[in-house]
């Protein structure tokens, strides 16, 4: 099985120079959600965390580890994968850390990472290796409705799902 990378890092001023959707330019202080983890000598599980306005929050402080978080596009909500014991399980929490609850996942050990918002805010998408290959899956923002998108052969994965923008 995979783990997660020992080290993530979204860099805010490099967001800043893209355009966002629509050609608006975003600003540097737009509140934007990131994973952060030590695999040194001191290793620690990774967190989640809000940099909003200069000011940086952290959301989560349990002993799993928590990465790849993604706004709801109303902001309300976060989505992300918690991973424990090699089990990673996708989990969506309020914008202020409050709430948290899985969507998905089993303790079988799969790797369920990299989820994504649907631009209507009512679909999740992310990876996954439940089936023995990584592949795309979708589910209702609610965990309902799960699906399997695409099938792979072996040794061939797909990760990173990302919806279109506008939707289309």
């Amino acid at each position: 099985m995979r783990t997660f990378p020992v080290l993530f890092v979204l860099v805010a001023t490099a967001l800043a120079a893209l355009p966002a959707a629509g050609g608006v330019r975003q600003s540097a202080d737009a509140p934007i959600v990131y994973g952060t983890g030590s695999g040194g000598p001191q290793t620690r599980p990774t967190d989640i965390y809000v940099r909003d306005g200069g000011v940086v929050r952290r959301l989560t402080r349990t002993s799993a580890s928590e990465a790849f978080p993604s706004w709801s596009p109303d902001r309300k909500r976060i989505v992300f994968s918690r991973a424990v014991r090699n089990d990673a399980d996708i989990w969506v929490m309020n914008a202020d850390g409050t709430g948290a609850r899985r969507l998905a996942g089993s303790a079988r050990g799969p790797q369920d990472r990299y989820p994504a918002w649907s631009p209507n805010g009512k679909l999740i998408a992310f990876a996954s290796n439940r089936a023995g290959e990584g592949d795309i899956y979708v589910m209702r923002a609610d965990g309902t409705g799960l699906r399997r998108l695409t099938r792979n052969a072996r040794h061939i994965d797909d990760t990173q799902p990302r919806f279109s923008p506008d939707g289309r």
